[in-house]
């Protein structure tokens, strides 16, 4: 059956509307289904429906096999009502557990009510298919509502595959903080430089509370094996076994830095790698290219595909010879802006 709509009845739910338009049958009392329980979700009406023994009877329906009996003849089966709904339409359409629905069951309680089905066949295959998937994403989701619910103001989550947001910045680190909106608590992450945001399920369902510090790149890249010569942007190099295709820093002294039309760019020579890279970056702490002379810098980089340059997500200046402005220090300085990888040459080695 298709979806049928029709104008949206007042005052009604869509378990009301639902079970008024699609639960009447032209029966004798003794065979009319009988709804044992309802479950509505923003997407789907879930009914558990007893079936009389009557009722098989008279209607002779061939997917009533798929079910185990009660002793008086009955079995109770899943009816789903998946509904579209807006303030002037509203519209179904209704499915049963036999032609494997695509939307989970709402809880393991109600996968109760029902009847248990006969052994597997050609009539209740899909049943058996959609109840072993729903209790799994029941379990998972249950499994995340404890995560979540277990996770305190101020821990540590680290997804394994980094965020892009909209300024360009790819982010992996978040401290969980609670706020009040709207007479409700609701859970929000804090990136490591600031920024408020949320995550989805399945964004948190994969992220690490807690998680052990970072090993240094050093005994990163020395775990990931020998490193070769980088050149030019070090496309797909051994760097990124370290970084394990997440973020991951590199460390080493920038220098030739030159300044055009407020886009600076300089080297890298990288203390782990035998290599140059060349590094692009604007609204940097410094002034003048001489205040870069012998700066040792770490470039905080994000995940690349392969044949793609290392992008560089932000500068961590540690040491630098003191000729900064006012208001600035030499070490711990986060420059947060939009940052890339320009062109860089091999040294000679």
């Amino acid at each position: 059956m298709g979806w049928l709509f029709f104008p949206r009845p007042e005052n009604e739910t869509p378990a009301e509307i639902c079970a008024r338009r699609g639960l009447r049958w032209s029966l004798p009392e003794d065979a009319q289904p009988k709804i044992v329980k309802s479950v509505t979700t923003n997407e789907a009406v879930f009914f558990a429906v007893k079936f009389p023994a009557a009722f098989q009877a008279l209607q002779g329906k061939t997917w009533c096999d798929g079910y185990q009996r009660a002793a008086d003849g009955s079995f109770t089966g899943a009816l789903i009502y998946l509904y579209k709904s807006d303030k002037r339409e509203f519209g179904y359409k209704d499915i049963d557990e036999t032609m494997g629905p695509n939307v989970t069951a709402p809880s393991k309680a109600f996968l109760d009510a029902l009847s248990p089905l006969t052994p597997r066949n050609d009539g209740n295959r899909h049943a058996h298919d959609w109840r072993a998937r729903s209790l799994q994403e029941i379990a998972e989701a249950s499994a995340l509502r404890r995560k979540r619910d277990n996770l305190k103001d101020g821990d540590l989550v680290r997804l394994p595959i980094p965020l892009r947001f909209s300024d360009g910045a790819s982010r992996d680190e978040f401290r969980a903080e609670r706020h009040q909106r709207r007479g409700q608590t609701k859970l929000y992450f804090r990136s490591l430089d600031g920024l408020l945001c949320r995550l989805t399920a399945k964004q948190f369902a994969t992220a690490a509370v807690n998680p052990p510090p970072r090993a240094p790149v050093a005994a990163a890249a020395a775990e990931a094996g020998p490193t070769r010569r980088a050149e030019g942007l070090m496309d797909q190099a051994d760097a990124l076994r370290a970084g394990k295709h997440g973020v991951f820093a590199l460390t080493g002294a920038l220098s030739d830095v030159v300044r055009d039309d407020g886009v600076w760019r300089g080297k890298l020579r990288l203390d782990d790698l035998q290599g140059v890279i060349g590094v692009r970056f604007v609204h940097p702490i410094f002034q003048d290219p001489e205040q870069f002379a012998g700066a040792r810098v770490t470039v905080y980089c994000g995940p690349t595909l392969p044949e793609r340059p290392l992008e560089v997500d932000a500068l961590l200046i540690e040491e630098a010879e003191p000729r900064l402005d006012a208001g600035f220090t030499a070490r711990e300085e986060t420059l947060q802006e939009e940052m890339d990888l320009g062109s860089g040459e091999a040294p000679s080695l």
